[in-house]
C-alpha cells in the first residue's frame, strides 16, 4: 500500500500530479500514444474549435460571459444582444482556444506541460487576468467532457489510425482530460483550505503583490508568466481560407512574435 500526505495534495504541484498520474495509472505508454497522434490531432484543433463555440453558443447561461466575463449572476439579456459566432469577438476567443489546444497538444513528459494546465484553470476563476474570468465548474467540466467526446469520436472515425492505436489514444487522452479536469476544479473546492495557500495554487497573492496579476510563480519559486499576458494582436490576414492573427507574447527581452491560425 503507497502511503499519501493528505498536506501534499494541497501544498505540492508536482506531489499532487504524481498521486493523480499513479491513480489513474498515466504511464510512458500514454505520453507515447499522444506524441504519436500530434499531427492529427493538430488537423483537427479547427474542428474542435467550431464544435465548442457552437456547444457555448447553445446557452444562454454560457454565451452570456463574452458580455460580462462571467456565468455567474442574473442574465437579463435580450436574444438580439448575444453575440453570433461569426463575430470579431469570437473569432479573437477562438484563438486562445487554439493555443490552449496546441498546447494540450505538445509534450506531456515536461513539468512545464502540467504547471501550464493548472495555469489555466486558476484564469477561470478571475485570477491572472488583467479583465478577469469567472466561470462556474459545472460549465468547465461539461466542456472538457464534450471535448473529450470530439476527440474520442475523430479518433475512431480515422481510418488512417490502426485500432490498436485508436485504443491507446483514447485511453491517453481521457487520462489527459481526467487529470484537466481536476486542475480546473481543485480551484473552485474548498478542499485543503486549512493548509493555506501553496504552490499548488501557484502562490498567487505573493504573484499580485510582487507586481503584475499575470505572473506566475513555477515549481522552484521562479517568476514565470502567464501565457496570455502581453498579448497583442499586431495583423490580421488569411491562413489557409481562415482568419490569421499575428501576436506579440510575453514582455521585455522575452517577447516574441507568434503567428496562428
Amino acid at each position: 500500500m503507497k502511503h499519501v500526505e493528505r498536506k501534499d495534495l494541497y501544498t505540492s504541484l508536482p506531489k499532487r500530479l504524481h498521486y493523480l498520474q499513479s491513480f489513474i495509472e498515466w504511464g510512458q505508454a500514454d505520453i507515447d500514444a499522444l506524441r504519436g497522434a500530434q499531427a492529427f490531432v493538430k488537423s483537427l484543433i479547427p474542428t474542435v474549435c467550431e464544435k465548442v463555440y457552437n456547444k457555448i453558443l447553445e446557452h444562454d447561461i454560457t454565451a452570456q460571459a463574452f458580455h460580462n466575463q462571467s456565468t455567474k449572476g442574473a442574465n437579463d439579456l435580450d436574444v438580439d444582444d448575444y453575440i453570433r459566432k461569426e463575430s470579431p469577438a469570437i473569432m479573437n476567443r477562438r484563438m486562445f482556444l487554439r493555443w490552449y489546444l496546441t498546447k494540450l497538444n505538445q509534450d506531456p513528459s515536461k513539468p512545464e506541460y502540467w504547471e501550464y494546465l493548472n495555469k489555466v484553470g486558476a484564469m477561470h476563476t478571475g485570477l491572472f487576468r488583467r479583465q478577469p474570468l469567472t466561470v462556474d465548474i459545472i460549465h468547465i467540466s461539461m466542456m472538457i467532457g464534450h471535448v473529450q467526446n470530439t476527440l474520442n469520436a475523430a479518433v475512431i472515425s480515422a481510418p488512417e489510425i490502426p485500432t490498436d492505436s485508436k485504443v491507446k489514444i483514447v485511453t491517453a487522452f481521457g487520462k489527459l482530460l481526467w487529470i484537466q479536469n481536476d486542475l480546473f476544479s481543485k480551484w473552485f473546492v474548498k478542499d485543503g483550505e486549512e493548509f493555506g495557500e501553496s504552490n499548488t495554487k501557484l502562490q498567487y497573492e505573493a504573484a499580485i503583490k510582487g507586481g503584475k496579476a499575470d505572473d506566475f510563480v513555477g515549481f522552484g519559486g521562479e517568476r514565470t508568466y502567464c501565457p496570455f499576458s502581453g498579448v497583442a494582436r499586431t495583423l490580421k490576414n488569411q491562413v489557409d481560407g481562415q482568419p490569421g492573427y499575428a501576436y506579440a507574447v510575453g514582455s521585455g527581452s522575452g517577447a516574441r512574435s507568434m503567428r496562428y491560425a
